[in-house]
């Protein structure tokens, strides 16, 4: 758990007690937050975001639904959080709204964007998705039930990529886990043997999309599409510029990809998001 006097555990709780519905919480830890060298900006963001709330919203602590302004703000919200690299508390806070909105249909699209953010920063840590990972010594005693699902899915053969297809902790959860696990020591990772999968043709990571976030496909690797250009190549060289929120940098590879595969919906999603940031300036 992270210290509560950290800048960022300092964040962490001010989310938790926006969730929880006391604002005038949130604020004093954000104010906190404010004070701490190279983390003023980020929590000012966040302390005009949440008093904007706040006015809109004053009694938070009730049963009563919310509004679709307080809505859009909170969305809003939860998509600065993810622009600072801050997910979990991002997509903690669009699931809390979905629970208390659920016809608002903006906020489905607001958890595949940043699920889609994580997932994609989540993976690009570990690298390559068609790794073998293999156990390191024991599972320490504080993680062995979180850690469970994923553990009994480490046999040496199976690629990172086919045990986030297959647990049943989700995509997105498992992928936090093996990188996790990585972070700490508990896995270490090693090329396929070529004898593993004498069935299986090589693979490629591609993403799609459901409201939990995006999940991992694997398809035929087709390294150059008909006008000789690498659509997956383009596109993770977007997403890579989307993370380093380098929107221009972003639209115009999203921009290319559109050209090679006028029908894809994942770069028509992106586009418009970066679209709708651009709107915003």
């Amino acid at each position: 758990m992270d210290d509560p006097t950290h800048p960022g555990g300092l964040v962490e709780a001010a989310f938790d007690a926006l969730i929880a519905g006391d604002l005038s919480a949130a604020l004093r830890e954000l104010r906190l937050a404010a004070k701490v060298p190279d983390r003023g900006e980020e929590a000012q963001a966040y302390i005009e975001a949440v008093e904007h709330i706040q006015h809109l919203w004053p009694d938070a602590s009730s049963p009563s639904p919310l509004n679709g302004e307080v809505v859009g703000d909170l969305i809003d919200l939860a998509r600065c959080a993810a622009d600072h690299g801050r997910f979990s508390v991002a997509l903690a806070l669009l699931r809390h709204v979905r629970d208390e909105a659920p016809t608002d249909q903006r906020v489905p699209p607001a958890i595949r964007e940043v699920g889609t953010l994580y997932y994609a920063w989540l993976a690009s840590e570990l690298g390559d998705l068609e790794l073998v990972p293999h156990q390191v010594g024991e599972v320490p005693a504080e993680h062995a039930e979180r850690w469970a699902d994923v553990v009994d899915l480490v046999n040496g053969t199976s690629t990172c990529q086919e045990i986030i297809d297959t647990c049943v902790l989700g995509r997105l959860a498992t992928l936090r886990l093996i990188v996790e696990m990585k972070r700490v020591g508990a896995i270490r990772m090693s090329r396929p043997s070529p004898t593993s999968h004498p069935h299986c043709r090589q693979r490629k990571q591609t993403l799609e999309f459901t409201a939990e976030g995006p999940v991992g496909s694997s398809v035929a690797d087709t390294p150059r599409d008909h006008d000789g250009r690498d659509f997956d190549m383009l596109f993770s060289k977007a997403t890579a510029a989307y993370l380093r929120r380098n929107y221009d940098e972003a639209m115009a590879y999203f921009e290319t990809c559109a050209e090679i595969r006028p029908g894809d919906t994942r770069v028509a999603y992106n586009l418009k998001q970066l679209q709708k940031r651009s709107g915003n300036k």
